[in-house]
């Protein structure tokens, strides 16, 4: 089984590590399409019901559950630091659409845990 939040976690380790991100619009695109692509094969393989897709979508559920934890310590960091860091603003801005995308991620696994096929096709659709 492939880890599909593998690229969200390195970002948010890089994060920890405080790797220094040239604020700008390219990162967002970043993460949009990497959302969008996370939530499209997940929603693939539950959709097509491949081998061990319920624990697929419980580990990926878990995995986003955790990632969303760590981004919300690092942005309660951000926010005690807010003075002293001048990216701090721009940093606020990649936490909250980290946070939103896994947020969503999330609710889209519950949806499909407790779904056994795919009646609507918007719900799956990245907004």
């Amino acid at each position: 089984m492939q880890n599909d939040l593998c690229s969200i976690g390195m970002l948010i380790y890089d994060l920890k590590r405080q790797v220094t991100f040239t604020p700008g619009k390219a990162n967002f695109h970043f993460l949009e399409t990497e959302f969008k692509r996370i939530n499209l094969s997940i929603s693939w393989k539950w959709n097509e019901k491949i081998n061990g897709y319920p624990y697929l979508l419980a580990f990926h559920k878990r995995e986003a559950e955790f990632l969303l934890a760590e981004v919300s310590k690092l942005d309660q960091y951000n926010t005690e630091l807010k003075g002293l860091n001048p990216s701090s603003d721009f940093l606020t801005e990649i936490y909250t659409s980290i946070a939103l995308g896994l947020s969503e991620l999330i609710d889209r696994i519950v949806i499909m845990e407790h779904s056994t096929a795919i009646m609507d096709q918007s719900a799956l659709k990245y907004n």
